[in-house]
């Protein structure tokens, strides 16, 4: 079963620290948010040490689709 989260730093979070996140699908694109309202990905800026990059798609536009999987799933 697959499920999408699209949440904040918050629950993002909460998924994480019960380890029920196994792959990262993250997409940066050029733009810049300026807004003091704008949230976190994650409240924990060292989440990625527990994930491994598998992949990343470089778009003509600058875009990056960076994917992740958990250390354990290598």
């Amino acid at each position: 079963h697959l499920l999408l989260l699209e949440g904040g730093g918050i629950i993002n979070g909460s998924f994480l620290d019960e380890n029920l996140i196994d792959e990262l699908s993250l997409v940066v694109a050029p733009f810049i948010e300026s807004s003091d309202d704008a949230k976190d990905l994650f409240r924990d800026y060292n989440v990625l040490q527990q994930y491994a990059l598998i992949n990343v798609k470089k778009y003509d536009d600058g875009t990056l689709w960076l994917k992740y999987k958990t250390c354990d799933d290598e």
